[in-house]
């Protein structure tokens, strides 16, 4: 009883009071009234709707900056409300703000596909432009967004079309973005068609000319690339080259004389260094007439890690006799090879012949084994005193053959090339059916190829080519890894370590045919190093080649058994279906079963549907 009173400050107790009621939130201020503007911004269409039929509001006024309702629906992604009053006779093309840009342009400044869509569908002209001289295709090339430029030129806007100053989308981009954003829109206007060399009126500038003028070194390298002609002279009579000399000279100038900030100084210079090394410049040898042809370059690159591996091995040979001919004859080894590795690397730009370095490299550590094989070790596998029996002359066989088998399929043979559109008409029909059922993104369609992608292919940006269920590129074969060479890629990376298994063995065997009898297991290492430098450095190789293909084929088999491809392990991130697992995945074993097969279940060049889904994506 005494706990239910109350006790004030004085200690006198008061009587018991009834328990409060539960306090209710307070009633929220009613919403105030919204203008008609405000309503088309936060997409208030019910609203706007009702009043419209009920004739409380004027679809076609104008604010105070001369701005529409239309405007204002459109920059704020408010698609249902944007066809509403296209429908009700809104003026589709009116102009306002500051810019007078249309309601469209507001639309494509922001990236709202959808909105772009709905009002291209309701007939709004992407050709209009602003009092910059810009159309829609130049604000989507500014801002970074190239699945639109996609679908306004497949409505069809001229991708070359320009500005008051004759400056096209392409040179826009590259003055505009940077990073990502300019390789992807540049690469969409590429693969669209847009001319590379096309000079603007003003100043007679092409988009290379606007890459260096900018220091933009990721579109200077798209551009270059992709064939844009770095000798073409503007208006000033000036050629990208002439441009970017000018540039680095000025900078250094103004670094010298402390007028331009250290840090940004040095990040302009590096921006413009790597613009230098990546247009296309002529060698300075005297060998420019033997080595430019095309088969001398091409046969030179291929052969060049494989004579100077054998240089090295015999230097070392060479200091067994006599150490300071062995390290003079090193020391030369390396200095021609860089120069020949100079010369035989440059860029043209038309004719890049390249060969990777990673494969060139492997052919000549594979190559200066076999010849130290059939030079040294083949007769010490014959005769009644030989190091080997037959059982091991046969594993070395047998291997050689699997390795050079799977090896030249998986670098000659088709990866699952997507076969590119014959015409714009086909791309275009393409465009236009994914972006209305809001599915153009990089994931379903390739424009530098014009095809639609199915599931698990991707572009590879080494060859330029869609490869379906593509895994990687590999430079070790010089091709792309994808559905129709995997296999053998796999039995590549598979017989590889057995044969370098049993060329150690081997070895093993003629170190101890031919070399004095070690003590202990540091004295071994020495022994036979000083007995059989050569020999020594083969096995070298040997060991590091087996480190990392065996690292690569435990990766490639766990990912078989879990039926993922190298792309889908390292970006499943990026991949929505993936976010339980491969939808294709068949358990451990029936997808080891599945892909050594010689026919898959699936055609990946065709499969657009996931596992029961009957929706096309």
């Amino acid at each position: 009883m005494m706990s239910e009173m109350m006790d004030d400050d004085d200690g006198v107790m008061k009587q018991p009071m009834a328990p409060k009621a539960e306090e209710k939130p307070p009633t929220p201020p009613p919403e105030p009234d919204l203008t008609y503007f405000q309503m088309c911004q936060r997409g208030k269409f019910d609203d706007i709707k009702r009043k419209h039929e009920a004739g409380q509001v004027d679809i076609h006024e104008r604010d105070d900056e001369n701005i529409s309702g239309l405007h204002w629906a459109a920059i704020n992604g408010k698609t249902d409300l944007v066809t509403y009053l296209c429908e009700q006779g809104c003026e589709i093309d009116v102009k306002g703000g500051e810019l007078m840009g249309t309601p469209l342009q507001w639309a494509v400044r922001y990236g709202h596909m959808e909105t772009v869509v709905a009002m291209l569908n309701q007939g709004a002209d992407p050709n209009v432009t602003d009092n910059q001289t810009f159309n829609a295709l130049h604000l989507a090339a500014q801002f970074g967004f190239p699945y639109i430029c996609a679908y306004l030129v497949a409505k069809g806007v001229n991708v070359d079309s320009g500005d008051a100053e004759g400056q096209t989308a392409l040179m826009w981009a590259t003055i505009k973005l940077a990073g990502q954003n300019v390789t992807d829109v540049m690469r969409v206007l590429i693969g669209l068609g847009a001319a590379l060399n096309h000079q603007c009126t003003a100043r007679g500038n092409t988009a290379l000319h606007c890459a260096v003028n900018t220091k933009n070194e990721f579109a200077g390298r798209i551009l270059v690339e992709n064939g844009a002609d770095s000798e073409i002279s503007n208006n000033s009579n000036e050629t990208p080259k002439q441009l970017l000399k000018q540039s680095i000279n000025q900078l250094m100038g103004a670094q010298q004389a402390g007028t331009i900030d250290k840090m940004s100084g040095q990040m302009e210079m590096r921006s413009l260094v790597t613009l230098h090394k990546t247009l296309p410049y002529e060698p300075t040898s005297c060998w420019p007439g033997i080595v430019q042809q095309h088969g001398n370059r091409h046969l030179i690159q291929l052969m060049l890690p494989y004579m100077g591996l054998c240089a090295i091995g015999l230097s070392f040979e060479t200091m067994k006799v006599d150490i300071f001919k062995g390290a003079a004859m090193l020391v030369a080894v390396f200095v021609i090879w860089m120069q020949l590795l100079q010369l035989v690397s440059y860029k043209q730009p038309s004719n890049d012949v390249r060969v990777p370095g990673a494969m060139a490299v492997y052919l000549g550590t594979k190559m200066m084994f076999f010849t130290f094989f059939f030079w040294e070790l083949l007769p010490y596998t014959q005769g009644e005193e030989a190091i080997v029996g037959y059982t091991w002359t046969f594993s070395a066989v047998f291997f050689s053959c699997a390795v050079w088998y799977n090896w030249l399929s998986c670098h000659r043979g088709d990866p699952g090339i997507l076969v590119k559109a014959k015409d714009s008409t086909g791309w275009e029909r393409e465009i236009i059916k994914l972006a209305e059922k809001n599915l153009l993104m990089k994931e379903t369609f390739c424009v530098s190829c014009g095809i639609r992608k199915p599931y698990r292919s991707k572009h590879d940006s080494f060859t330029n080519v869609c490869v379906s269920r593509f895994d990687h590129y590999c430079p070790f074969v010089g091709n792309v890894v994808g559905g129709d060479n995997h296999r053998y890629f796999m039995g590549f990376v598979l017989s590889l370590p057995p044969l370098l298994i049993t060329y150690g063995i081997l070895v093993g065997r003629y170190y101890a045919e031919v070399c004095p009898a070690p003590d202990g297991f540091f004295d071994t290492i020495i022994v036979y190093a000083t007995c059989k430098p050569f020999a020594t450095f083969t096995m070298m190789c040997a060991g590091l080649h087996s480190f990392w293909v065996t690292g690569l084929a435990t990766a490639q088999m766990h990912q078989v058994a879990n039926d993922l491809t190298t792309n889908e392990a390292m970006n499943k991130y990026r991949y929505p279906y993936l976010a339980g697992g491969s939808p294709w995945d068949k358990g451990c074993m029936r997808n080891i079963v599945e892909f050594f097969r010689s026919s898959s279940s699936y055609d990946w060049k065709t499969v657009y549907t996931l596992p029961g889904d009957k929706v096309m994506v």
